[in-house]
């Protein structure tokens, strides 16, 4: 997002969890999409990621 704002952080924490700032984000799936198309494109390859707080039922 624009000026990459800082997360809440009410209690004044020294690291502050971000994942719901970047876990199952809209518009993820079409940046996938692109990311595969534009890097890959018709290659043979297997890439591995991680989905961190994901289960198996969402992946």
């Amino acid at each position: 997002k624009p000026g990459l704002p800082d997360l809440p952080n009410p209690n004044e924490l020294e690291f502050v969890s971000s994942f719901d700032y970047h876990m199952n984000v809209e518009g993820i799936e079409e940046y996938l999409d692109e990311f595969k198309r534009e890097a890959y494109g018709d290659l043979d390859v297997v890439t591995v990621g991680e989905a961190n707080g994901v289960s198996a039922d969402q992946a």
